[in-house]
């Protein structure tokens, strides 16, 4: 069944960022069923046009029509029409091409879809790119060319009547590269009007139109690759991209050409309903379980930490843990080390609710944004997150706090549980959950993954100091600041829980006030922890949708 393309027409478009211009007054017109190349030198602003073209970039003068329609106009009803494929191969690469493809369907496509159907359209998109036989393998043990082709049919579960690619075969060889440009020859002449960014000039002749830009953002040429030389006077692309990046084609440009259309017939769109609130959160969540299930050396990461952390503390752990201590000369009985195990507690908790998370976002912030721009819900993605995670972090604190406390003398019973033991761990697990939440806070303020470590250290130390487990003098500015970090909240939860002032034997007129043993000093304490992580919650969400 072909697909009834949009046509595209660019007026008078122009962008500027400050002084520089990256696009100048730009026009032309492509018709449906067309596979256009848009060429130029660096700088020519080629990725700026193809951000014009999808609507992400709105010009600063002139206008964009698809299908007769205003662009930025109707722009919440054509961007379900456009399909946008970025240069890197931007997918979870740990999932098979028919996984990959099956998430991305349930996500993409409308939401009165039936399996059946989302799945016969899953098989036509890997029929269509010659798919089928690599449907059960990894996508990173795919070819280039394998990849890039996965990677467009995302784009094409949902039929969009515009397809724009930036760079689809840069990194290719040149047999993968005539392969792709057949791929989109083909796409093009089932009715889909498709349009792409390239360096390669080798497989042209696939193309019904060329446009190349100069510098400046100007239009040197636009209609048929093969009309290209004679036009412009040159020999080959050498001596065509030579010309583009000097002043003689910012003259020609002054002379409008556009690539011959037919006659624009406003195309009615309907929106369509995407996936719900509640089906999106679902399917990114089990998305997101398969591809950590996927990945073995993760998993055994995942396990061996609370593990490590947790028997290295049992091993550097004082034997008394939260019991009555031992008596000293003068008879008095005593535990100096409970301050001790509540620091080890709260060190293990920040450490593994911030490793677990720190990265989650960052890593995947391609993929993020490209899944924001075709409708999935930044509170999805976020909850999808905080549920997996959550899940995750909660079993490694169990496994941690059971290693820790094991056959440690503890309370006989805890404040508000019978049990001392489930009582403290349920502390730490808030506190991990916490931190949880703070990790991905900072993972979408990250601009890189390698500013993930320092970042982990850097909250730890600024957690563990501030959290007044630590036996440090804190007046002042310090006393002050520690009530804004989850840390401190949670060791007065401990320490009210474990009765520590009893224990210690603390003298300190702070300290019994910060850390009486009572009911309304831990929940008042759960209480401010749960704040934070709204609030670390909340940020995140503001920070995803803002970074688009």
């Amino acid at each position: 069944e072909g697909i009834e393309g949009l046509s595209v027409s660019v007026k008078s478009a122009s962008f500027k960022v400050g002084s520089k211009t990256l696009l100048d007054d730009v026009s032309f017109n492509l018709g449906p069923r067309t596979l256009t190349a848009i060429i130029g030198p660096s700088g020519a602003g080629k990725s700026t046009l193809l951000g014009v073209l999808t609507g992400r970039t709105k010009p600063t003068t002139g206008e964009i029509e698809l299908g007769g329609n205003n662009l930025h106009e109707n722009f919440q009803i054509l961007s379900r029409q456009i399909g946008s494929v970025p240069q890197a191969d931007i997918l979870h690469t740990r999932l098979t091409v028919r996984q990959a493809l099956n998430y991305g369907a349930k996500l993409r496509l409308p939401s009165d879809t039936s399996k059946d159907e989302r799945n016969a359209r899953v098989e036509e998109v890997m029929n269509k790119l010659e798919l089928t036989e690599r449907a059960e393998l990894r996508i990173d043990r795919l070819s280039g060319g394998q990849r890039k082709r996965a990677s467009i049919g995302l784009e094409l579960l949902t039929s969009p009547k515009l397809l724009v690619l930036d760079e689809p075969t840069s990194g290719l060889d040149p047999g993968l590269d005539a392969h792709v440009m057949e791929t989109l020859r083909n796409l093009a002449d089932d009715g889909q009007t498709v349009v792409l960014v390239t360096h390669s000039v080798d497989n042209l002749n696939f193309c019904d139109n060329v446009i190349l830009l100069a510098s400046g953002g100007r239009v040197a040429y636009a209609g048929p690759a093969s009309t290209v030389f004679s036009k412009l006077g040159k020999k080959n692309w050498a001596e065509v991209f030579k010309f583009l990046a000097s002043p003689d084609a910012l003259l020609l440009a002054s002379t409008k050409r556009s690539v011959p259309t037919s006659t624009e017939i406003k195309q009615d769109h309907v929106l369509e309903r995407r996936q719900g609130f509640a089906k999106q959160v679902a399917t990114l969540s089990a998305r997101y379980l398969r591809v950590i299930s996927s990945d073995r050396f993760y998993l055994t990461l995942l396990t061996l930490i609370p593990v490590i952390i947790g028997a290295i503390s049992y091993a550097a752990g004082s034997k008394y843990g939260f019991g009555p201590g031992y008596k000293t000369k003068s008879g008095v009985i005593y535990n100096p080390f409970a301050q001790g195990s509540i620091l080890v507690l709260i060190l293990g908790s920040i450490f593994v609710g911030l490793s677990t998370s720190i990265q989650e976002v960052i890593k995947e912030n391609a993929i993020r944004r490209r899944e924001q721009n075709v409708g999935i819900r930044m509170s999805s993605y976020l909850i999808s997150k905080m549920l997996v995670l959550g899940f995750i972090t909660s079993a490694q604190i169990l496994v941690f706090t059971f290693i820790v406390l094991f056959r440690r003398p503890l309370p006989s019973s805890g404040l508000i549980i019978d049990s001392s033991r489930i009582e403290i761990t349920a502390i730490c697990i808030s506190l991990g959950l916490c931190s949880m939440l703070l990790g991905l806070l900072v993972s979408t303020l990250l601009t890189s993954e390698e500013q993930a470590m320092p970042a982990l250290v850097g909250m730890t130390m600024v957690l563990v100091v501030l959290s007044g487990a630590l036996p440090l003098e804190s007046k002042g500015f310090i006393a002050q600041a520690s009530k804004l970090v989850p840390s401190h909240w949670a060791t007065n939860a401990l320490s009210a829980s474990v009765d520590l002032i009893q224990l210690g034997l603390i003298s300190d007129k702070d300290q019994q006030a910060k850390w009486e043993s009572s009911i309304s000093n831990l929940t008042s304490s759960l209480g401010f922890i749960a704040v934070f992580g709204l609030v670390f919650a909340i940020l995140s969400l503001l920070n995803l949708r803002r970074n688009r």
